[in-house]
């Protein structure tokens, strides 16, 4: 593959995270919105909590950082928007959990 091609497959696939991060964002922003204006009060789940333990330890800052030092060797945008990715997962994993545990302590 010419170095041209593996740059336009980069750039194409630098685009498509960004927009699904993007419309992650989006998604959680409308959710929220919808969960507020109708006072639907929280419900954690089991399944819910495991699940984002399992991705806190997934996404982990190891995951984050070695798709990072990939993405450095061959220079690769989308690589680097793939480990934000992770990273940001990693992070709203924690922020969730400790929502979790705080509505649990406080109601």
């Amino acid at each position: 593959m010419a170095t041209e091609d593996v740059e336009r497959v980069d750039a194409r696939a630098h685009k498509l995270v960004g927009a699904f991060l993007f419309l992650l964002a989006a998604y959680i922003g409308v959710d929220a919105v919808v969960t507020l204006w109708s006072r639907d009060p929280p419900r954690p789940s089991a399944a819910g909590i495991a699940l984002t333990i399992v991705s806190i330890a997934a996404a982990g800052g190891w995951l984050g950082s070695a798709k990072r030092r990939a993405a450095r060797h061959p220079g690769s945008r989308a690589l680097e928007a793939g480990a934000f990715q992770t990273i940001a997962c990693f992070w709203l994993s924690i922020i969730t959990l400790a929502g979790i545990g705080l509505n649990a302590v406080l109601g």
